[in-house]
């Protein structure tokens, strides 16, 4: 009967385990991008940094994202199970700053500069 126990024991440990290992793996991919050029952003690409191609434009109808401002990215329904993204901002002078490998699982905040990209 001891025997019987301890098994049924460990079945609901490695049950329990199963349960708690996704939570615990999940990526919150929910960040604040910061424009501290001297432009605005007029698009913003966020792609998976092993890909050869730029996902979908983040900004859409005719907005922008103006100098000293921030916008809000919610990316939850990527469930894609990638930390790494790679972010190109087209800014409204003409030019484009790209920041590469960044850990968007940790990154709450993404600075864009005029010549590089940040994260904390």
């Amino acid at each position: 009967m001891h025997r019987i126990l301890t098994s049924a024991a460990a079945a609901f440990v490695i049950a329990a385990t199963a349960m708690i290992a996704p939570a615990a793996a999940a990526c919150d991919k929910n960040f604040t991008l910061y424009n501290e050029t001297d432009a605005s952003i007029l698009h913003l690409y966020v792609s998976p940094h092993q890909s050869n191609t730029w996902e979908d434009d983040l900004i859409t109808n005719n907005a922008s994202i103006e100098p000293d401002t921030s916008w809000h990215i919610n990316m939850s329904a990527d469930d894609r199970d990638l930390s790494l993204y790679d972010v190109k901002a087209l800014l409204d002078d003409g030019s484009k700053v790209v920041g590469a490998s960044i850990n968007i699982c940790r990154a709450t905040k993404v600075y864009v500069y005029n010549d590089h990209v940040t994260y904390e």
